[in-house]
């Protein structure tokens, strides 16, 4: 392995204006009067990325053409050309409020201001740059974040937009420091290939991630985080972990800037995020976690209820065998007959003589009906609905929970009538819900979408023991003991879920995902392709199905699954990368079936679209050198190849195999012992050593080697002849 630190530099990239967004401005103010700025960076003929407002485009094409500073606006607007050397990298527009600010500066001065911020800019970039992955540090991401709650001084506002600071953690475990960062360079590249195009990717050191997405809640990053998750898993990093912190910025008075809830500071996100990623590491190898889970009342309110209110419901149900406890709510804001504040006596009135109310605020009220089994309870709840909408105007969805009630006591009843309203809500506002196991699929779903696969386990089994035969159910529980990594429990859940509907989709599709991370190919190859029957256009199945034909030599028939899910185009949602391992296995089985030409094309998209594709870059190389395409490419990808991966043998197989194509017959011994060194069974390699010794005019090596496999590996013919 080569040294795993890059220290040299690279120089202002294009990119880097918009990696860099948080640290530009004040590089500028130190040189330039100005209250914004905006910069672009020059892509492949000239072009602009992103690119720029029309009001700037023909004064940014001036710049481009002639090379050297303009103004407009009365000189209140500056376009300035940065440079890394002598080549043009970007423009950036600078506004200033003062008429004729750039207009008193001379031509000479603004030349010499452009090549001092961009020398500026480089050593903010050198600075701002990680060395072993090279993605930006921990520095430039707190002064990033800084900037996007405000709190940088002398910087502009913030955007009146929510976002979510996401950690994630890869830490290696790993037997020494080198494979540690080699490992974690690997883990860098395949991420910001992964979620890069959605947001620039920190690494703070020891495996540890960050990102910083924009305009997002948590219900739309909860899918990609457990996509990242998956992705991650499936290309066996692990473990890995992921916490989550949000922060809704919403926009104040007129003129008052941003108005930011209390705890959304730099340091105070970062702590929660923190503590949201501790958490997720409690709860298995690939897990993630929110920090809103952990404060959430909701999630508390599905677990117990408060000490004083169950005192105060408990003397109603005292020697009851039978009651039903009701969970009101008020839909949306109160109507004008019904002020705010504590819960209306005039509902309490229309709740009528059976139920005893125990109100919990001014618009929520637990109600306990005595006597009352669950056609009484439906009928009271459609009653009082009916007369409060009709005396005030309001509307109140009710949560119902009955007792007796298998498995529960009576203390759990006021929290069943709480998962009851959740229920409801799907219904919409005014409806009621009886608590059954549908009502504890969607609790545990809750738990499970806040990142907490412990408490939906938990869920889901109180659903089961109320309805034993929910397949939904069990898919769920399924699901969450997988994302838990224990693998038996989650294949006797998909595999009853099975056992009720045999042609259930998703219980097939995930109980192969199941049995592919457990190595056992030929029980998941049988799921997938049932579950193909029911939908062939689906993704994900297409993808791993053609990676297991091509595992198991049927090339020919993964060959049209994997050509199939190249032309859906799936997972744009995390970049290019997923596309880039299509394109890698279809290279792998069309350079199986001969097909080198096409396979060539395939590899060659693949590290183009996720440029640290060790296998895809080692394939490459070897192809290179049979078609005669290049030797020292092929040899530089196939180094670069086994310092991404040193621990897969087939690179260094590989790397052998072009060393000894270029007569270097050193090298490819010393590749092709560390390729047995980590996998002693590999015949492939120890037949092309015997070929090196034999070369190298050591017969008798060659011999032995030879007769110590062909003992090892008797069916192998190849071994055999030689």
């Amino acid at each position: 392995m080569t040294f795993p630190f890059v220290w040299h530099r690279h120089g202002l990239a294009p990119h880097d204006f918009t990696r860099l967004a948080g640290s530009l401005f004040a590089t500028f103010n130190a040189h330039l009067p100005c209250r914004e700025v905006h910069c672009f960076g020059v892509g492949p003929a000239g072009s602009l990325m992103p690119s720029c407002p029309p009001e700037w485009a023909t004064e940014v094409g001036r710049v481009l053409k002639k090379r050297r500073p303009r103004t407009m606006a009365g000189g209140t607007v500056l376009f300035l050309p940065l440079w890394n050397d002598e080549e043009l990298v970007g423009v950036a527009v600078i506004r200033t409020d003062e008429a004729g600010t750039f207009h008193r500066h001379a031509h000479a001065a603004l030349q010499e201001a452009s090549r001092r911020i961009s020398r500026e800019l480089a050593l903010v970039q050198d600075w701002a740059t990680e060395p072993v992955t090279g993605l930006l540090n921990g520095r430039c991401f707190h002064d990033e974040l800084r900037l996007i709650t405000g709190e940088a001084d002398g910087e502009p506002g913030p955007a009146a937009a929510p976002f979510l600071l996401v950690l994630l953690d890869v830490f290696p475990e790993k037997r020494d420091a080198e494979q540690g960062l080699h490992y974690i360079a690997k883990a860098a590249g395949y991420l910001d290939a992964l979620v890069g195009h959605y947001s620039p990717l920190y690494h703070f050191g020891a495996g540890v991630f960050a990102m910083l997405w924009r305009d997002a809640d948590l219900e739309q990053a909860m899918p990609m985080a457990e996509a990242v998750l998956r992705w991650l898993k499936r290309e066996e990093f692990g473990p890995v972990r992921i916490g989550i912190a949000d922060c809704k910025v919403r926009p104040g008075p007129e003129g008052a800037g941003p108005v930011e809830p209390p705890g959304c500071r730099a340091e105070t996100l970062l702590d929660q995020a923190w503590q949201a990623l501790r958490r997720a590491r409690t709860r298995g190898a690939y897990a993630l976690c929110t920090y809103a889970s952990l404060v959430d009342p909701r999630l508390r309110q599905l677990t117990v209820v408060e000490p004083a209110v169950l005192r105060q419901l408990q003397p109603l149900w005292q020697g009851r065998a039978r009651f039903a406890v009701a969970l009101l709510r008020r839909d949306g804001e109160p109507p004008a007959m019904l002020p705010a504040g504590r819960f209306p006596k005039k509902v309490s009135a229309l709740a009528g003589q059976a139920a005893r109310l125990v109100p919990l605020s001014g618009h929520e009220a637990f109600a306990l009906l005595a006597d009352a089994g669950p056609d009484a309870a439906r009928a009271w709840a459609t009653n009082f609905q009916g007369r409060v909408q009709e005396a005030t105007g309001a509307s109140f969805s009710v949560g119902l929970a009955c007792y007796p009630c298998p498995g529960f006591r009576k203390a759990d009843m006021p929290v069943n009538a709480c998962k009851a309203l959740v229920h409801a809500a799907f219904f919409g506002p005014g409806s009621h819900a009886l608590f059954d196991g549908v009502s504890c699929n969607i609790s545990g779903d809750v738990f499970y979408n806040a990142g907490d696969p412990v408490g939906a386990i938990r869920e889901y089994r109180r659903g089961l023991a109320l309805d034993p035969t929910n397949v939904n159910i069990l898919n769920s529980l399924g699901v969450a003991y997988a994302q838990m990594n224990q693998a038996r429990p989650a294949i006797r859940s998909f595999e009853a879920a099975l056992h009720h509907a045999p042609d259930n989709f998703m219980a097939l599709f995930n109980l192969g995902f199941v049995f592919l991370g457990q190595g056992e190919s030929v029980r998941a190859t049988s799921c997938f392709e049932r579950a193909l029957v029911m939908d062939n256009e689906h993704f994900d199945l297409l993808l791993q199905l053609g990676r297991l034909y091509r595992r198991a030599g049927r090339h020919a028939e993964a060959l049209p699954l994997l050509e199939k899910a190249a032309g859906l185009r799936g997972g744009k949602e995390l970049g290019e990368v997923v596309q880039g391992a299509v394109q890698r296995y279809l290279g792998e089985v069309c350079l199986a079936l001969g097909h080198n030409r096409e396979a060539m094309a395939h590899l060659e998209r693949a590290t183009a679209l996720n440029p640290r594709d060790a296998g895809a870059m080692s394939r490459l190389g070897q192809l290179y050198v049979t078609e005669r395409q290049g030797n020292e490419i092929a040899l530089s990808l196939c180094r670069q190849a086994v310092e991404l991966e040193a621990a897969d043998p087939e690179n260094w197989w590989r790397y052998g195999q072009v060393q000894f194509a270029l007569d270097d017959l050193a090298g490819a011994t010393a590749s092709l012992k560390q390729s047995l060194r980590l996998d002693r069974s590999n015949v492939e390699a120890a037949l092309l050593l015997a070929q090196v010794h034999e070369k190298g005019g050591q017969p008798k090596a060659a011999s032995r080697l030879i007769a110590r496999h062909k003992a090892k590996k008797p069916t192998k013919r190849a071994a055999r002849r030689k």
